[in-house]
């Protein structure tokens, strides 16, 4: 006989604070029968939404998601389309104001190239990603909003069970005094959690 393991169907995330014995609740997340996401609230101190998301799934993938800001006033909805393996390749976010951003991503192999255009096709940004063998994000160049220049270099290593240890981040043509600062993100695995994370300013 199989047994049934249970799912969540509502997480919520309190603030303890000595004074205030039941605590504050900061998000809540509810969850489908197939234990997915499809409502998530985070809230302000005084108990008022600060922000919210809607999600629509068919079958394991979301194809829409619906945010709102406080007072639930609607920010931006973002839809999304799938290849045939499963992947995202394109992200159409419509805002509030009327006008539209599509994100194309094409993959390749272990490549990812992403470009944002307005719905004009005029060009807001642009990112590079590449993986592993094991599928794991290794490196991330962000370009700036013409998609021209490197305005971020990421780069992220793993141990052996694919657990994050470090991520390196590197500003190679900032005019603001980074120029060739890199910061490292150390961290700490313990049964499968991180229990510390070290920064690092070279």
């Amino acid at each position: 006989m199989e047994i049934q393991k249970s799912k969540i169907k509502d997480l919520y995330i309190y603030l303890i604070q000595e004074e205030e014995e039941e605590g504050i609740l900061l998000e809540h997340r509810s969850f489908n029968e197939r234990g997915k996401i499809v409502e998530e609230s985070a809230f302000h101190l005084d108990g008022n939404i600060r922000e919210k998301i809607v999600h629509t799934y068919i079958a394991e993938h979301i194809v829409q998601s619906n945010y709102f800001t406080d007072d639930e006033i609607p920010s931006h909805t973002v839809s999304f389309d799938y290849s045939d393996n499963g992947q995202v390749i394109k992200e159409s976010t419509w805002y509030a104001d009327g006008s539209l951003s599509i994100k194309n991503i094409e993959r390749k192999e272990k490549e990812e190239h992403i470009l944002t255009t307005d719905e004009e096709g005029n060009v807001e940004g642009k990112m590079y990603h590449l993986y592993n063998d094991k599928n794991l994000l290794v490196k991330e160049i962000i370009y700036d909003e013409k998609g021209e220049e490197i305005e971020e270099v990421k780069l992220f290593e793993y141990d052996e069970n694919g657990h994050i240890i470090k991520n390196i981040i590197n500003y190679p043509n900032d005019s603001v005094g980074r120029k060739g600062e890199e910061f490292y993100y150390d961290y700490q695995f313990e049964n499968d959690k991180i229990i510390e994370t070290t920064v690092n300013n070279e």
